[in-house]
């Protein structure tokens, strides 16, 4: 569910700005990195990653969807190095995403709606460090998410 998720936003980006390569970033949990005792670990294991898709090629859904979930897969074994040194080593630097994708295991919304959607700069979930940051949750009938902006950008 969560490459959908993650196409769907690339799509909605790549509608409003009109570009073919998109970037956004992405939160992993990496509880599931092949690290003795991580499951056990005490404290945040969660790093950012890049998500990248691009739209310059004739491509079905279920391709892009190959394409997405393949472009994850390798980048699993990226994911706890610094963005400092992606920017060093890439040359190019590091943040250059302006909005957020994070998925959540559980919620404390009791929704049992298909899809809900709390948009707009609250005390609940605000908007830190990027322009926009969704917030996606499965719930037992589809997905909750929770989205923030930064009115200043």
């Amino acid at each position: 569910m969560s490459t959908v998720v993650l196409l769907s936003w690339a799509m909605a980006l790549q509608h409003h700005t009109n570009r073919h390569d998109i970037v956004f970033g992405q939160v992993l949990a990496n509880r599931n990195l092949d690290v003795d005792g991580i499951d056990q670990m005490l404290g945040c294991t969660v790093s950012e990653v890049p998500c990248r898709v691009k739209f310059d090629t004739e491509m079905s859904i279920v391709e892009r969807l190959q394409q997405l979930q393949a472009n994850r897969t390798s980048i699993q074994g990226h994911c706890m190095i610094n963005s400092d040194d992606h920017a060093t080593w890439s040359h190019v630097p590091a943040m250059q995403f302006d909005t957020d994708l994070a998925f959540h295991r559980s919620h404390d919304l009791a929704m049992d709606d298909n899809v809900k959607i709390n948009g707009g700069c609250n005390d609940t979930y605000p908007a830190a460090v990027y322009a926009i940051e969704v917030a996606v949750t499965p719930t037992t009938s589809g997905v909750a998410i929770r989205a923030a902006y930064d009115r200043s950008r």
